[in-house]
């Protein structure tokens, strides 16, 4: 028979992960990716790393020989996860962090994420979730 407290423990940590899903649109996650930029105008793509997702946009980190994008720079980001999935969106620069010997960091806004766009990142938003509760164990 399973013990009251082992019910309420795990019924506080289900109404716990319940609410973190439903802010998952306001709230960001720390991820770690490749991210690659395609900007109009600029012959290469910038390629460097995916910091952090939300359902609103990305954090990325450009190495120090990146281009300097100035906010409301058109983009289309590929976000490639560790297992090989992937995602493609088309973005706006919305700003750009100091520039130092690791690089800048920049911060995309996603344009017209479409259904199967938006329910990828999602996705991979709520496995972060679960991959940190369970690592809290």
């Amino acid at each position: 028979m399973l013990h009251l407290g082992y019910l309420m423990d795990l019924k506080l940590a289900l109404e716990s992960f319940a609410e973190e899903i439903k802010s998952l649109r306001h709230s960001r996650e720390e991820v770690s990716g490749e991210a690659v930029l395609t900007i109009p105008g600029i012959e290469w793509p910038l390629v460097g790393g995916a910091v952090n997702l939300s359902v609103g946009g990305v954090g990325v980190l450009l190495g120090p020989r990146a281009t300097t994008l100035n906010a409301g720079t058109d983009a289309q980001v590929t976000l490639r996860w560790p297992d090989g999935d992937a995602v493609r969106a088309a973005a706006n620069i919305a700003w750009q962090g100091p520039k130092d010997d690791e690089g800048a960091s920049y911060g995309l806004v996603f344009r017209d994420l479409d259904e199967a766009r938006l329910e990828h990142i999602n996705r991979h938003l709520i496995s972060r979730v679960v991959d940190r509760h369970l690592s809290d164990e």
